[in-house]
Parts: structure tokens; C-alpha cells; sequence
């Protein structure tokens, strides 16, 4: 049977191996933080400098035969699509998803409610 020195050595032991296990693991987390909070600032710094011009309304003539013509597949809005946003190239689908809102003169305050229907994997973590 082992003596109570031997098992104090044994626990301080453990002790200290979890205790270094855990500050390891801190480190690692502190380590991750650091890239989410430099890439949020770098994503948060570029949206602060895209050029967001209230939408334009649209050219009369052109709403009239975007409305009267849906045999032409190109002018066709019903035929625009912003693809999901798989968490790769943020600034094109960025870029991408600007000009879908544009297009559609969805206002800067609903842009946000909508953005979380458009992404999926590694954009959603």
C-alpha cells in the first residue's frame, strides 16, 4: 500500500499535469480568438470602405420592358440569384451580394436579416 507521501507526490503530479494541460489549452483558445478578432477587423474595416450609394430608381422605360418581357432570359430579375455563401472568398460574394441588393433596392437595414439565409457551411460557424 502506498504511503501518504507517495500519494501526495501523485496527486501534486496530477495536479500539475492538468494544470498545464488546462493552460495549454487556454493558450490555444486565446491563439483562436486573436485570428476571429483580427479577421471580424479586417472584414468590419473593408465594409467600412465600400462605397454604399442610396439605390438608384430604376430607368422607367427599362422597369417597363423588364415587365413586359419575360421571354428574354438575361433582362429577366426573376432570374437574378444570390448564390450561399460557403465561408470562402468573402469579397466576392460580397461584391456579389451588394449588387443583388442593389438590383432589388432592398434597404441597408434588411440587407443583414437577409445575408443569414444566404450562407451555409463553414459561413455559418
Amino acid at each position: 500500500m502506498p504511503t501518504k507521501a507517495a500519494n501526495k507526490e501523485l496527486d501534486e503530479s496530477l495536479l500539475q499535469t492538468f494544470t498545464d494541460k488546462l493552460q495549454e489549452n487556454r493558450d490555444k483558445q486565446e491563439a483562436r480568438h486573436e485570428i476571429i478578432t483580427e479577421a471580424l477587423r479586417s472584414i468590419t474595416d473593408q465594409l467600412a470602405g465600400m462605397n454604399t450609394f442610396p439605390p438608384q430608381p430604376p430607368d422607367p422605360l427599362l422597369r417597363f420592358y423588364l415587365s413586359h418581357d419575360p421571354s428574354n432570359p438575361i433582362l429577366n430579375p426573376n432570374n437574378l440569384e444570390l448564390p450561399p455563401h460557403d465561408g470562402l472568398e468573402p469579397l466576392y460574394w460580397l461584391f456579389q451580394a451588394e449588387q443583388f441588393f442593389q438590383f432589388y433596392q432592398v434597404s441597408p437595414n434588411q440587407r443583414l436579416q437577409m445575408v443569414a439565409f444566404y450562407m451555409k457551411g463553414a459561413a455559418l460557424n
